[in-house]
């Protein structure tokens, strides 16, 4: 078998890597196939293993359902990937800790006390004030916004730590620093799980309490102080003294907002988040399903009407038809480490719609 791979992975790219193996085993018996994927993603435990019979059996049961999905043609498919010997409850505990709960409490507690947006500077209102006709046809249908991916390098992977929040702020400064310096570079993410002590490190985060630390303090470059949560799931002891000497880039303005919010303070209006996705890329928080975890390919498209956020992204494209979501889960997980999702057509933020947006300029 591990000749067989030896063969498959000649020519076949490495964002296409662990897909095209697997598809090409798809004839083998099950048992078969889980050697191989377990085999291609490096996993830990051992084949003879109680924990690997388990896992066989989540693993066969995933499977299962994938087969049922694809088969009734939806306008997205299905695929294994590195989270196929998990439960969507035990994927949810380790990775969806989007911490939406704590801030609606935080919220509730300290509205009157807290001062909720930055202000926005001169230059940044006068690039804000853009006529409604720019993003607008004359039917009223709204127009499709650049193309942000390719700002970038290749999707990150937060590994086993939940610090998708970290990925989703830091990939909105790096895309407007890309914008205004010509090149990406990857800013740190283990420096707010680490250093941010008003988020929860690898049990999750918010953007609220994201700007003003990333505004007062700035980010260093991910190669000064590189990422380690994904293998450890924990957040180490702050490296103050690094931050404090290394060059460091900072936001220059924020803002942060609930579409519809119950809160009036936190209320944007509708169209605030799909006007500033035509300037550069924005933080969503997102609901991810069991459909959202298994997603391989195509425009993604389930109820999520009475759900709320559980995961952070970065937009980086809204079209008529689709937003296109920069994801944390690495380059063999969607499209390359990308996905797409349905606009609906009476509500434009589609899953995102109440949720949280956050964007902002870099100095």
């Amino acid at each position: 078998m591990k000749v067989l791979i030896l063969i498959i992975l000649v020519g076949i790219s490495s964002c296409d890597l662990h897909r095209k193996i697997m598809k090409a085993v798809s004839d083998q018996p099950v048992k078969e196939q889980f050697k191989v994927w377990h085999f291609i993603n490096q996993k830990q435990y051992d084949l003879n293993t109680e924990e690997a019979i388990a896992r066989y059996k989540i693993f066969k049961s995933n499977l299962q359902r994938i087969n049922e999905v694809n088969s009734q043609k939806k306008s997205y498919r299905l695929g294994i990937n590195q989270f196929s010997d998990m439960t969507y409850e035990e994927f949810a505990a380790q990775y969806l800790t989007y911490r939406h709960d704590m801030f609606e409490k935080e919220t509730k507690r300290n509205l009157e006390q807290k001062f909720l947006f930055d202000e926005m500077v001169d230059r940044y209102e006068k690039t804000s004030e853009i006529s409604n006709s720019q993003y607008y046809s004359v039917n009223g249908d709204h127009i499709d916004s650049p193309d942000w991916s390719s700002l970038y390098g290749e999707p990150r992977n937060q590994g086993g730590c939940g610090s998708c929040w970290t990925f989703a702020t830091t990939g909105v400064i790096e895309g407007y620093l890309a914008q205004k310096i010509g090149k990406w570079h990857a800013l740190s993410t283990q420096q707010l799980v680490d250093c941010n002590e008003s988020q929860w490190g690898c049990q999750g985060g918010h953007p609220y309490y994201t700007g003003p630390y990333e505004k007062d303090t700035g980010l260093v470059l991910d190669s000064v102080y590189p990422y380690t949560s994904g293998d450890t799931n924990a957040k180490a002891t702050c490296k103050k003294c690094t931050i404090q000497r290394e060059e460091k880039f900072q936001l220059s303005t924020y803002r942060y907002c609930q579409n519809n919010s119950s809160y009036s303070s936190l209320c944007c209006g509708e169209d605030e988040c799909y006007k500033a996705i035509h300037r550069g890329p924005v933080y969503l928080g997102v609901y991810v399903n069991s459909d959202f975890k298994e997603y391989e390919e195509g425009i993604m498209d389930y109820d999520c009407t009475s759900a709320s956020a559980n995961h952070a992204v970065v937009g980086v494209q809204l079209t008529t038809e689709f937003w296109k979501v920069r994801n944390s889960w690495g380059i063999h997980w969607g499209e390359g480490g990308y996905y797409r999702f349905k606009v609906n057509k009476e509500n434009i933020y589609s899953c995102f719609h109440d949720q949280d947006c956050w964007y902002g300029t870099v100095s």
